[in-house]
């Protein structure tokens, strides 16, 4: 039976409006026991059964007579009702006797009545936790109000909304991990420990050019150029991220709304402004962008042998940008929906064809870099290939599964509109998407501009120093992914949370950053133990050693404050708390670079570097309580996820 609660009580109400007289169901033969609808469905007593389909044809039974009277259906019906009747309908299928009384209501006016006097009665009865459990879980806009209400929520602070109440009554964690929308720090970790390997995949194709050219070009100056040259690559790569970030709370949220069109459109229009983006970043390359940035931030005068094999290793690289960043985009897309595989198989495939691109291209052709830099242009389409192919097959399955079955029933005209084409993205639409992400490229760009400072400051220290400097930065960066990871999971999972599970935004943003800490507290731990301890993997020079083992605590707690940073300001970018967050962070940029420019600040020679990466912790610390008050500020939670 097609929805057969409804039909049910639809023709159960029409009976009742036409034969008031009718009150009872009094079967010959009762049941044994009391059953579930199901299973009465499943093996009902004829006469049951035979009530049951005279209702559906819109009979009216009373207990005195057997012959069945059938009426027209009305062409609309009352949801009150429908209400009513449903109930009625229920307890026949629950197998209700003859001592049991029906009510059958004659108007709509006295259903009206009777529904008012019994919500108002079940109101009064309802101990306090029950009626915050009923207002968490059925009424967004009185969420939205006690959200913003501190007295409110010391009522309901350990009262777990999820979709089983009457197990989370008895054993609230259990219930937590057990609903599935519910986000747990377990669900965290899970979901950010395969993004973590997806966020080493550009440093990865980097640091394979860099051991292939190291080992087989001819000349120094060929290694020697692609320090500058994947340094500018990779930092433009990060930069352009925030079209993916974007990307992943827009999917996530339409995802959490159950509204899969509106996921594939959110990702349609991120992988068109990919492209766009970057075909406009290859051009600008082309037409001396990268010749000119690598001269003037990169490449001195002692260096200016190297500009000309950086410039040709930039520009085959960027010439892919727009697969990159569509590679980016489409990943993000994934992880919103939660596949976290199909990435990792891309990033896989991509390794694989650029290790043996650059063996093929460096060590056999003798290409050089540039044979480093086609080798990994060619393995970002390999891996973009990879990645739209299970985003399509991905999507696919999705439309089908919407569009063949409605209610849990094969709808024969599903095929046809599962072929039927979507929409495509519209400038208007990318325009806005563009506006909307600008608040995050301001964040990005302001924390490169730090990055780049840094490595400015530190570059008036002595040679023994600029190399511990550099080897600092690669740890740092080595461990960098854990924040974009653990970012990437709270942006997916937040969404379904807030809207599914009906999660307070409090219990949401206290999970993310708890399993946060962990994570801050074991980068700190990796990073300062490498620092002082493992100075000899790195280095063959006791005075390079001896000044890592003196910053290693600063570029541990600056990785570790970090982590918790990247993670705050992901959970609150899904939050909607964007533009504040894009809006203070050029500030912040700009005080870090009067700070580290200083030569107040930095002193000599001996303590530049040291006091550069206390300036840096301090910048790092200066931004929690910012991104703290931020939290803090008046905002439609359930708006933002809602309507994007």
């Amino acid at each position: 039976m097609v929805r057969r609660r409804h039909r049910c009580a639809a023709a159960a109400i029409v009976a009742a409006s036409l034969r008031p007289a009718a009150a009872l169901l009094a079967p010959p033969r009762l049941l044994h026991r009391r059953s579930t609808a199901r299973n009465v469905l499943a093996d009902p007593p004829e006469e049951v059964e035979t009530a049951i389909e005279a209702l559906l044809q819109g009979a009216a039974v009373t207990t005195t007579d057997t012959a069945f009277e059938f009426v027209e259906q009305p062409p609309d019906v009352h949801e009150g009702e429908l209400a009513t009747a449903e109930a009625t309908v229920e307890a026949l299928l629950q197998g209700s006797t003859s001592d049991e009384t029906i009510q059958v209501y004659e108007s709509m006016e006295a259903i009206a009545e009777v529904d008012e006097r019994k919500s108002t009665e079940a109101v009064e009865e309802m101990p306090l936790p029950e009626l915050e459990r009923e207002i968490l879980v059925e009424d967004d806009d009185l969420l939205r109000e006690v959200d913003q209400d501190d007295t409110l929520w010391s009522l309901v602070e350990d009262l777990p909304v999820v979709a089983d109440p009457i197990l989370a009554a008895v054993a609230p964690d259990v219930a937590v991990e057990a609903d599935e929308d519910a986000i747990t720090r377990r669900k965290v970790r899970m979901r950010a420990l395969p993004l973590f390997v997806v966020w080493l995949a550009a440093p990865t194709l980097s640091l394979i050019d860099t051991a292939v050219v190291g080992r087989f070009a001819k000349g120094p100056a060929a290694a020697a150029a692609l320090a500058p040259a994947v340094s500018f690559s990779d930092s433009l790569a990060y930069l352009m991220t925030f079209l993916a970030i974007k990307t992943t709370s827009r999917v996530a949220t339409y995802v959490a709304n159950h509204d899969g069109r509106g996921a594939r459109l959110a990702a349609r229009e991120g992988l068109w402004l990919s492209a766009i983006v970057g075909s406009l970043m290859a051009l600008s390359g082309e037409l001396g962008g990268a010749a000119g940035t690598l001269r003037s931030v990169y490449v001195t005068g002692r260096t200016a042998a190297v500009l000309a094999p950086a410039t040709t290793y930039c520009r085959i690289r960027g010439a892919a940008m727009p697969l990159q960043l569509m590679w980016q985009t489409a990943q993000a897309a994934s992880i919103a929906r939660g596949d976290a595989t199909a990435p990792l198989r891309a990033c896989g495939w991509a390794a694989l064809f650029n290790v043996v691109g650059d063996i093929v291209l460096v060590a056999g052709l003798g290409l050089g870099v540039a044979g480093a830099a086609l080798a990994t242009a060619l393995s970002m389409l390999v891996g973009c290939a990879a990645q739209l192919r299970s985003l399509n097959k991905l999507e696919t399955t999705e439309r089908l599964q919407e569009a063949v079955f409605q209610n849990d029933q094969l709808d024969p005209a599903g095929c046809d509109r599962a072929l039927e084409k979507e929409a495509r993205p519209s400038l208007g639409a990318l325009c806005r998407l563009f506006g909307d992400a600008l608040p995050i490229f301001a964040t990005l760009f302001s924390k490169t501009v730090v990055g780049v400072v840094l490595v400015a400051a530190a570059a008036g220290a002595s040679l023994a120093e600029l190399a511990s400097h550099q080897i600092a930065n690669g740890l740092f960066l080595l461990f960098a992914p854990f924040a974009d990871a653990l970012s990437a999971a709270s942006q997916s999972l937040a969404p379904r949370a807030l809207r599914r599970a009906k999660q307070r935004p409090r219990v949401v943003l206290s999970t993310v950053l708890r399993e946060t800490g962990v994570a801050a507290t074991v980068a700190f731990g990796l990073t300062w133990g490498l620092a002082a301890c493992g100075g000899s993997l790195f280095s063959a020079n006791p005075f390079v050693h001896a000044t890592l083992a003196k910053l290693g605590p600063w570029i541990g707690a600056s990785l570790g404050v970090y982590v918790l940073n990247t993670v705050f300001e992901g959970t609150l970018f899904a939050f909607g708390h964007a533009r504040w967050i894009g809006a203070l962070m050029p500030f912040n940029a700009l005080a870090v670079a009067v700070a580290l420019l200083s030569k107040s600040v930095r002193g000599t020679p001996e303590t530049c570097l040291i006091r550069s990466w206390i300036v840096f912790v301090a910048y790092q610390v200066w931004r929690v309580p910012q991104l703290a008050l931020i939290a803090r500020m008046p905002k439609d939670v359930l708006a933002s996820t809602s309507d994007d």
